[in-house]
């Protein structure tokens, strides 16, 4: 169970990096609306799992980072 935790962490931090890269490439004004979104999901998805091992808190810095 930890472990497909651990691989589903991976994975989000590997899907939030390809959708910074891209919507950068696009453009900023998108980046902004999906950088919110994704900050929703991973504020939601770490209710869920009731764990703040540092990882979603590195991803969301990420996120507000490219936000300013």
């Amino acid at each position: 169970m930890e472990n497909n935790n651990f691989l589903n962490k991976k994975l989000v931090s590997f899907t939030v990096t390809i959708v910074m890269i891209t919507m950068i490439m696009i453009g900023r004004q998108w980046f902004l609306v999906i950088s919110l979104y994704i900050s929703l999901m991973i504020a939601s998805s770490c209710m869920v799992v009731g764990e703040n091992d540092g990882s979603s808190d590195y991803l969301e810095v990420l996120i507000c980072s490219f936000m300013i």
